[in-house]
């Protein structure tokens, strides 16, 4: 899997766990928990609201689980729940808060030709020294 496409949640004490910051202009990120024996599948649930509201469930395996886009394009921090179930039990094993950072709208403003010209050189830079 690409790996800018992951978001790693380390388990490294406790329950609850910070990640790195994702914009709201993400999409098909994946979250990857760590520092844990996770088992083939299992399930997290995703939600804008660490307390209240409503979530979504979504099945994760050995990549990572798939954070709905609709908590990304919120523009607020996104919480992720992963139970364990068991025969006859369920529980909330571990809690990650992504922080959400937003940043300006774009516009439909086009560059200027000459604004053009001196974008479409740095990318041409930037590809060169790549």
């Amino acid at each position: 899997m690409d790996t800018s496409k992951i978001i790693k949640g380390v388990v490294n004490s406790g329950r609850y766990t910070v990640t790195a910051p994702i914009v709201k202009e993400d999409y098909g990120l994946y979250l990857q928990i760590e520092g844990v024996e996770l088992p083939s599948t299992y399930e997290v649930d995703f939600s804008n609201d660490e307390h209240h509201g409503t979530s979504v469930t979504m099945i994760g395996n050995s990549d990572g689980v798939l954070i709905p886009s609709q908590f990304i394009s919120s523009g607020k921090d996104v919480f992720a729940f992963l139970y364990h179930v068991g025969a006859n039990y369920g529980r909330t094993v571990y809690k990650f808060r992504i922080p959400n950072k937003c940043r300006p709208d774009r516009t439909d403003d086009t560059p200027t030709p000459e604004e053009q010209s001196v974008i479409d050189q740095a990318i041409s830079a930037l590809n060169d020294a790549v």
